[in-house]
C-alpha cells in the first residue's frame, strides 16, 4: 500500500446534495462530511496519490484533506491492522464487491455442506481399515496441517459470508500472543436468516472436518500415511477448538446466534464478577447453579485455550510413546 486508503468498514450515505453521513461499521461511530471530502475519501485506494484525485486548482488541498481524515481515524496507510507485543495483524485480501463472485461462493458453499459429513466418515471408515498402531507422530503433518486448516477455515467464512450477502471487507494473517493464524473480518448486520448466521460461523469448523476427513482418506498411502495423518489430526483439533465456546472464537459465535444475545462472554464475566447477580441466580435453585458452573467453566477456556496446540502436542507425543 504505497499511499493511504479509506477504511473498508466505513459507509457513506447522502444525506442531501452537500452532506454525507459516515458510518463505522465496527464500532457504531458516525461522522458528518460535506459531499466534496466524501468524494475524495471513497476514490483513495492506496494506489493513487491523494493529489491526483483532486482537480488541478484544488491539489494543494490534499495534505489538509488527508490530514482531517487521519484525525477521525479514517485512513489506512500500510496493511499492517494491529500491532502490539507479540501481536501482528497484517492484511492480504482486501474486497471492494463481494457481489461479483457471489454466485461462484453460493456453489462453493453448497458443496461444503454437502459433503463435509460424507467425507469424515469415508475417511475414518478407511483410517479404521489401514490404522497401524505403531504410526510414528509427525511435527511436520500437524504443523502443515494446522496451517493449511486455518487458510481454509477462514476461506470457509469469507465464502459462506459472501453467499448470504454479509460485507466481507478483507482477510489476513496475524500472530497473536505469538500464536500464528487467519482472520476474515466479516460484518454479518444485514443477515437476519438465523439458519445463515449459523452457517458463516461454521463453514470454518465444516472446512477443517472435511479436510481432516480427505487426509485420512489418502493416509494408507505407506509414503507418507503419518504425515497425512497427523495433518487430519491437526485440522480436527483445530475444528473442535474453534467449536469451544471462546471469546471471539466460531463457537461463542454461534452460541451467540442461538441465543440471539450480543457479546456473550463480556455477560458472563460481569454474572460471575457480580454479588448481587449470583444472589440473584442461586435463589433459582438447581438451574441457577448450572447456569453460575456453565459461566465459570466458559471463563475458564478463555484463560486456558492459548495453550490448547502446546497441550495437544504434548498429548500426541505421550500417547505416541505409550503405544
Amino acid at each position: 500500500m504505497k499511499y493511504p486508503m479509506i477504511a473498508k468498514w466505513l459507509y457513506f450515505k447522502q444525506m442531501n446534495a452537500g452532506w454525507f453521513l459516515v458510518i463505522n461499521r465496527l464500532n457504531g461511530e458516525e461522522y458528518y462530511m460535506t459531499a466534496f471530502m466524501a468524494h475524495f475519501a471513497r476514490r483513495l485506494d492506496g494506489n493513487t496519490p491523494p493529489q491526483h484525485l483532486l482537480p488541478h486548482e484544488k491539489r494543494r488541498d490534499a495534505e489538509n484533506l488527508v490530514a482531517e481524515l487521519d484525525q477521525w481515524d479514517m485512513l489506512r496507510h500500510s496493511r499492517m491492522l494491529e500491532k502490539g507485543w507479540g501481536t501482528l495483524y497484517w492484511s492480504v485480501f482486501f474486497f471492494d464487491k463481494s457481489s461479483r463472485c457471489r454466485a461462484l461462493c453460493k456453489i462453493l458453499n453448497i458443496v461444503l455442506l454437502l459433503s463435509f459429513l460424507p467425507c469424515f466418515f469415508i475417511g475414518i471408515m478407511m483410517a479404521i481399515c489401514w490404522y497401524q498402531p505403531c504410526l510414528n507422530f509427525s511435527l511436520f503433518g500437524m504443523v502443515i496441517g494446522t496451517l493449511l486448516g486455518i487458510i481454509v477455515h477462514e476461506a470457509a467464512h469469507t465464502i459462506a459470508g459472501i453467499s448470504y450477502h454479509a460485507t466481507v471487507y478483507e482477510c489476513g494473517v496475524f500472530i497473536d500472543h505469538f500464536l500464528p493464524g487467519a482472520y476474515a473480518m466479516v460484518d454479518t448486520k444485514n443477515v437476519q436468516n438465523k439458519r445463515y448466521l449459523l452457517q458463516i460461523s461454521g463453514a470454518g469448523l465444516e472446512s477443517n472436518i472435511l479436510l481432516a476427513g480427505l487426509f485420512l482418506a489418502v493416509a494408507p498411502c505407506e509414503s507418507y500415511s503419518s504425515i497425512f495423518f497427523w495433518m487430519a489430526m491437526g485440522n480436527l483439533i483445530l475444528a473442535g477448538a474453534n467449536l469451544l465456546p471462546i471469546n471471539d472464537l466460531d463457537g461463542m459465535h454461534m452460541l451467540e446466534t442461538l441465543l440471539e444475545t450480543d457479546s456473550l462472554y463480556e455477560r458472563i464475566t460481569y454474572i460471575t464478577h457480580s454479588k448481587r447477580i449470583k444472589r440473584k441466580i442461586k435463589h433459582a435453585g438447581l438451574s441457577g447453579y448450572c447456569t453460575l458452573w456453565v459461566c465459570y467453566f466458559i471463563q475458564v477456556l478463555n484463560l486456558i485455550w492459548r495453550i490448547q496446540y502446546l497441550l495437544a502436542i504434548f498429548i500426541a507425543l505421550f500417547w505416541n510413546s505409550a503405544i
